[in-house]
């Protein structure tokens, strides 16, 4: 019998898949290991989203249960049946409230997830006659969703169109297959080098042409007005920057629309990390200015992922942009899937609606992380290739000398770090670190200082 072998090209491994491994490899050998690697916020999603979805979940409303195709039937039948009811917002932060003082309260909830079929009767005996907040309906998840991210009053801008996706690297094929409407070959332009490598993968798969956008510390991580070419089809923007941290200047968007609507070039913005800002600068997303341009082809595409806790394997997110673009990103999407999970939207909306305060914290403690960090590893000899102005992702030249040995690439100096506990990953020819853990903790911190001590990094 004959060997079977893969089709695919060698050297094909998801990188984070990879570092993963080792660092699982590495754990299983009784080392222990710090994580400044991976991209996804420790902790359980925040409470209320939890409950929420539970409470969705447990209801017999057959919207919630369906497909949701390129809507959500089931987040719409489940806000109205609890505006309905008289639930007031308050009573369910007040039962789902975990600090101690409620310890010993009666919480409707044990039962409801118990009870199918009795989750609403629950919900309103502790109802109140005169709601002080009353659980509103929702119309449309993907515009309030959407609108949470943007500062700009969404409902009084003509020619919108919005979409739930269900997370948003699924939703990255969808988007030039949406573009391609002649034989012709696709030119996409990205922000892959560096950069999260899925718009480039699917490339040669659905048969598009990618040109990086130039991404260095001498032009701060943003591209020029002058690297667009009006042979241009789509231009893949990522903002703020995965793996640089960086942000996007408001007279940056205009020129940049300015370009696109001129040259009949399709703008789209992944806006992963829109919540998780501290820009002292007048950075925004592109939503902000886009709308100002009724002939420009745009969109922008939000997620729950980094939002507040762990919502990463919620799969929830939504797109807002012009009428046509939407639409026909939504063909594309509904003859390829059949929706999201109503229970996880319903609970992510819940989020953003009554925990805005908790979401900003997480924000904020990511940015004392970096803080922490950026001077930590810039006293041990580190260079910074640009401040981090956004996201919990920071990212540092490539030593040429550390701990001892010539440094030949970035993937060589993060498996040094390994052996020594500590793990990032490699955007050769820089080096990432993540702050998505508690780095403040004292013996993570020890950990950070003991391995880059030992490294004595030269350039």
């Amino acid at each position: 019998m004959s060997e079977l072998k893969s089709w695919l090209p060698p050297g094909g491994a998801n990188k984070f898949q990879v570092i993963k491994g080792m660092t699982d490899a590495a754990i299983a050998d009784g080392k222990e290991v710090f994580k400044l690697s991976i991209g996804q916020p420790v902790g359980a999603a925040l409470p209320i989203a939890r409950a929420m979805a539970s409470i969705a979940t447990m209801m017999d409303l057959e919207d919630i249960h369906g497909y949701q195709d390129n809507g959500s039937a089931g987040v719409t039948a489940f806000y109205q049946a609890m505006h309905d009811a008289s639930i007031d917002a308050r009573v369910l932060q007040e039962f789902i409230n975990l600090d101690e003082q409620h310890t010993g309260t009666h919480n409707p909830f044990e039962n409801a997830i118990i009870k199918q079929g009795y989750v609403l009767d629950l919900l309103i005996t502790v109802k109140m006659k005169n709601p002080v907040m009353p659980v509103k309906p929702c119309a449309d998840f993907a515009q309030e969703f959407c609108q949470f991210h943007i500062e700009a009053d969404l409902s009084k801008i003509s020619g919108l169109e919005y979409l739930p996706l269900t997370g948003l690297k699924p939703s990255m094929p969808l988007i030039p297959q949406a573009c391609n409407s002649a034989n012709d070959i696709l030119l996409v332009a990205t922000m892959t080098n560096p950069g999260y490598p899925v718009i480039k993968t699917y490339a040669k798969p659905l048969g598009y042409k990618v040109y990086e956008l130039p991404l260095t510390p001498e032009n701060e991580f943003r591209f020029s007005v002058n690297d667009l070419h009006p042979s241009m089809d789509l231009v893949f923007t990522n903002y703020p920057h995965n793996p640089s941290g960086q942000t996007c200047l408001r007279e940056f968007w205009h020129k940049i629309c300015v370009y696109c609507q001129r040259y009949g070039i399709r703008l789209i913005n992944d806006a992963a990390y829109a919540t998780n800002s501290y820009a002292d600068d007048d950075s925004c997303l592109l939503s902000e200015v886009a709308i100002l341009y009724p002939d420009l082809e745009w969109a922008e595409k939000f997620s729950a992922s980094k939002m507040g806790g762990n919502f990463t394997g919620w799969r929830v997110g939504a797109i807002v942009g012009s009428e046509a673009f939407v639409k026909d990103i939504a063909t594309i999407k509904g003859n390829t899937d059949s929706g999201g999970f109503a229970p996880a939207m319903i609970g992510a909306l819940a989020a953003t609606r009554y925990e805005q305060e908790a979401i900003c914290q997480y924000s904020e403690a990511f940015r004392q992380r970096q803080e922490w960090l950026c001077e930590t590893l810039q006293s041990k000899g580190m260079k910074l290739a640009i401040k981090p102005q956004g996201t919990f992702f920071n990212i540092w030249l490539t030593p040429k000398r550390a701990f001892g040995v010539d440094i030949e690439s970035t993937e060589q100096f993060n498996n040094l770090l390994i052996k020594e506990g500590l793990v990032g990953v490699p955007f050769d020819p820089y080096w990432r670190g993540a702050v998505v853990e508690d780095i403040l903790q004292l013996d993570f911190m020890e950990a950070v200082v003991s391995a880059f001590d030992k490294a004595k990094v030269e350039y």
